[in-house]
């Protein structure tokens, strides 16, 4: 519905219409592309919850109906929880193209060797890190309040900036954990393929594709007690199946396929 409803529809230009792109750039900055399809998968998984949604309906009404979602509505909805507006709200969307966090307690800082985030979000998490860093001046001048205040580039962040860089990543991790402050070392997506816990998971998974051989990929993203699934085979080439749909769904023999692939119908 509405003026714009032939337009075309891809992740970035409903990045760019529904305020993603600017907020993430922030204030007086330049827009910012966010390269994962934030608006693709948010629909896609809109689309899951309102079948479910209508399945329930229809087993407690026995009446089926029609459901439709938009990229439109996921990109209102991924930014839902910034969307709630009152007097005085502090401004919770707006980012900036060099964002390192929103706190010095809540922050990206680069280590020795590469880099993490930090998020101590309780009064436990913040006596626990002055412990860790050991800075004499660290709880005295600062309360939890005043350090979760401060600007994420100010000068609680330019101290802590100095302290992180003296160890590396898996050194402050342990520490971190081991006090329970919430913490994450930041990964490339070549270590994320290589990391322990998303292969517990099943997070990813290997496929022989006809053409270019060995590919991993994503794998499931929910599991089921009692009806355990597989990705069974990898993404299709261009008409791969066109065949076997043809014949399974809509009845055709083998002939009337070979005359529609001879025609250049289908492929």
């Amino acid at each position: 519905d509405g003026p714009d409803y032939n337009q075309p529809s891809f992740d970035p230009l409903l990045q760019a219409h529904s305020g993603i792109m600017q907020a993430q750039g922030g204030h007086a900055q330049s827009p910012f592309y966010l390269t994962c399809g934030v608006c693709d998968y948010a629909a896609a998984t809109l689309t899951a919850y309102g079948v479910s949604a209508a399945l329930y309906a229809r087993n407690r009404t026995g009446k089926g109906q029609h459901v439709e979602t938009s990229l439109a509505n996921a990109a209102m909805a991924v930014q839902s929880g910034d969307f709630i507006f009152y007097p005085d709200r502090p401004d919770l969307e707006n980012g900036a193209s060099d964002l390192w966090g929103t706190s010095p307690l809540y922050r990206i800082y680069l280590t020795a060797d590469s880099s993490l985030f930090l998020a101590v979000v309780e009064e436990a998490h913040w006596q626990a890190l002055g412990q860790i860093v050991n800075h004499a001046d660290l709880r005295q001048n600062y309360s939890l309040q005043t350090a979760s205040e401060e600007d994420a580039d100010g000068a609680l962040s330019l101290t802590l900036a100095d302290i992180f860089r003296t160890q590396i990543t898996t050194d402050w991790i342990t520490q971190l954990d081991l006090a329970g402050i919430p913490c994450a070392p930041i990964l490339s997506i070549a270590e994320l393929f290589a990391d322990e816990h998303i292969a517990a998971n099943n997070l990813i998974t290997t496929h022989r594709h006809p053409e270019w051989g060995e590919v991993r990929q994503t794998g499931l993203f929910a599991t089921f007690s009692r009806t355990p699934a597989a990705i069974p085979r990898v993404a299709p080439i261009l008409g791969q199946h066109t065949s076997e749909v043809l014949r399974e769904v809509a009845g055709y023999d083998m002939e009337k396929v070979s005359q529609l692939i001879e025609a250049g119908a289908i492929k």
